[in-house]
């Protein structure tokens, strides 16, 4: 793993937040000595997609403080190298006096290849019915595909 955080001190004055945006990256990388595609590793338990000899993962975050730091948007990002996955998460943090806080966010999944599943007749069946090649070709961020969500969160801090 390897990241840096930097704060965009110009960046904050154009934006108009009243303390420096923060900017941060992390690059993650799996990297499995001694590899053989014959091996026959998974990457995601349940799924047929092999897993890669490094498997890299690059994450993102963007985070401003308005109004003396009660309103705090952000957004998050995670990239999957080795076939364009994507999750991004939007967020935002609001802060009313000494107690209250709300907290909302999405996350939302972008994936290329995943696991299709229809209903017929109340029966779930997957959409390659007599193929596993969605199945086979599955990774991490994949198992969330059509699962993205929005959350909402009321906390009374004492």
């Amino acid at each position: 793993m390897i990241g840096i955080d930097k704060q965009l001190k110009g960046l904050g004055e154009i934006l108009g937040t009243n303390q420096f945006p923060l900017l941060s990256l992390q690059v993650f990388d799996t990297w499995l000595t001694n590899w053989k595609r014959s091996d026959d590793i998974v990457e995601v338990l349940g799924f047929g997609a092999p897993r890669r000899e490094h498997t890299t993962y690059i994450t993102a975050l963007f985070a401003l403080d308005y109004k003396h730091s009660t309103v705090n948007p952000s957004v998050a990002a995670v990239l999957d190298s080795g076939n364009a996955d994507v999750a991004l998460i939007p967020a935002l943090d609001l802060k009313f006096g000494n107690h209250w806080r709300i907290h909302s966010d999405m996350d939302l999944f972008f994936v290329h290849r995943q696991k299709n599943v229809k209903s017929f007749g109340g029966t779930l069946l997957n959409e390659d019915f007599f193929s596993a090649s969605a199945e086979d070709s599955t990774h991490l961020l994949g198992t969330f595909a059509n699962n993205s969500q929005f959350n909402l969160r009321l906390t009374y801090q004492f």
